[in-house]
């Protein structure tokens, strides 16, 4: 079967300059008039099964008539979750985006993955298009269109614009319509954000998003209603040093999030992706993010100095947790959930041995791990001896290389099946240099995330080997 295909397909907004897109971040309404194309996937069946068919068709009327969720899109989909990552149209996205997407199907993620993409021109929108009609996966997937509003953003001043407006953009422009894309009875879905640079080990259910076994794991609505007003993210390292920055000029004078002290951050807003929160919740939260993103941008010199942090980045990230102070949202933190930046490791610091033994650094996972972290996020440097992996290092078109190719253009060796068991062993035969101890000073984590990443790109290689159509293309 092909799966559901659902492109939202939005055109580049002419002339979009400063004015307009101020005019957008002041407002953050979606600007009047912009033409939007949905396409469906094309189900063929083969032979005439017409009994086979009658019978299904009849068995998932009654599904949907108990109140489970059934998707109209022709792909099994009873899940609650709703996976959104925004990308924008780069190469060094778009391989990101076929790891995470093949490491998802891989663990058995359930329900719908949207990728919102940014800036993309026509021809590069056509191939996108062209790629993703042709994919295979045990949920739907969409891909959503949208400005880029990095460069569009009052004279490009600011950068990271593009995640919380791309994702206020889909949510704006697809809103009203969530409950009928997901053939519900209801409307309530739980939006997840991740980032590009994520890798899947085990799915991201109701249970594990919500620290709750209520219900069924994957489709329950109480469980999802519950949480209306309730985010929830995994716990970051981020801390309360978004609370120096001049927030009434932020926030505004008589904002909740002047408030918040630095037991609160601790608590409730120490946060970080994936980000959670039921999909009417999101959209609140994504238009006071938008708008809070480019005034923490601009504060950033003053409390941190101009040279301390010139690339700003967690500017957006200070910007989400105060847009959530701001409308009472205190987050359920997370922990464990994943490994990578900024998060602890105790997942992989306590794994045992038999489960140590699933993760492999050469062959693409089959099934979802048995024990550990549910997500890696690779957005580090990682060493183990003469054993590396740095995202920025990875070929572009590493999806499309041969073997050979490849082992000419990465800038480490292959690693061997067994480094994260015995990752001491290894990194004891080869001294961290003095230069990337930051990076390699426990060699068991650095080995965990480079075997997790070295069997997720082999995975989607293999996927773009089996279908080259799948591969996005060198640019």
């Amino acid at each position: 079967d092909n799966p559901a295909l659902g492109f939202y397909l939005v055109s580049p907004l002419p002339a979009y300059g400063t004015s307009r897109t101020q005019q957008y971040l002041n407002s953050l309404h979606v600007a009047p008039n912009v033409p939007m194309v949905r396409v469906r996937g094309v189900r063929v069946a083969c032979g005439c099964l017409v009994v086979a068919v009658a019978i299904r068709s009849l068995l998932l009327a009654r599904h949907h008539e108990a109140g489970a969720a059934t998707r109209a899109f022709g792909v099994e989909a009873s899940s609650r979750v709703h996976i959104v990552f925004s990308t924008d149209c780069s190469s060094f996205m778009r391989w990101q985006a076929a790891v995470l997407l093949d490491s998802a199907a891989r663990v058995g993620q359930r329900g719908v993955v949207t990728q919102l993409v940014s800036g993309c021109s026509r021809s590069a929108r056509e191939e996108i298009e062209a790629s993703r009609a042709t994919e295979r996966y045990p949920f739907a997937t969409h891909v959503h269109f949208t400005p880029d509003f990095n460069a569009a953003a009052v004279g490009g001043r600011f950068r990271f614009a593009n995640k919380p407006l791309s994702m206020l953009h889909w949510l704006e422009h697809h809103g009203e319509a969530f409950r009928e894309r997901h053939a519900y009875a209801d409307e309530d879905v739980l939006v997840v954000s991740v980032d590009p640079d994520f890798v899947f080990l085990r799915p991201l259910d109701l249970w594990t998003l919500t620290a709750s076994r209520r219900g069924d794991r994957w489709d329950d609505a109480d469980t999802v209603r519950r949480r209306r007003g309730r985010p929830a993210a995994s716990f970051y390292g981020l801390g309360a040093a978004w609370l120096r920055f001049h927030l009434a000029s932020i926030c505004g004078p008589d904002s909740p999030c002047l408030n918040v002290t630095a037991d609160d951050v601790r608590r409730h807003y120490n946060a970080g992706p994936p980000y959670v929160a039921h999909w009417r919740d999101f959209r609140e939260i994504a238009r006071v993010w938008g708008r809070f993103t480019p005034k923490f941008w601009d504060d950033y010199p003053n409390i941190d100095g101009p040279n301390k942090d010139p690339t700003r980045h967690y500017a957006e990230m200070y910007a989400y947790v105060a847009a959530a102070a701001h409308l009472r949202m205190p987050h359920l933190l997370l922990r464990d959930v994943q490994v990578g930046c900024m998060v602890g490791w105790s997942g992989v610091d306590h794994l045992p041995r038999d489960a140590a033994q699933d993760h492999s650094c050469v062959e693409p996972r089959r099934t979802a791990a048995i024990a550990g972290p549910h997500l890696v996020h690779y957005c580090q440097r990682h060493a183990v001896g003469p054993f590396k992996f740095g995202k920025r290092a990875v070929p572009h078109d590493v999806l499309r290389l041969d073997p050979a190719a490849l082992a000419n253009r990465t800038r480490s060796p292959t690693p061997p099946p067994d480094l994260f068991l015995n990752a001491s062993a290894y990194a004891a035969a080869a001294p961290c240099p003095a230069r990337h101890r930051a990076t390699c000073g426990a060699p068991h984590r650095d080995a965990f995330l480079i075997c997790a990443l070295h069997s997720a790109i082999n995975g989607a290689r293999r996927r773009a080997k089996l279908a080259p159509s799948l591969a996005p293309p060198a640019t």
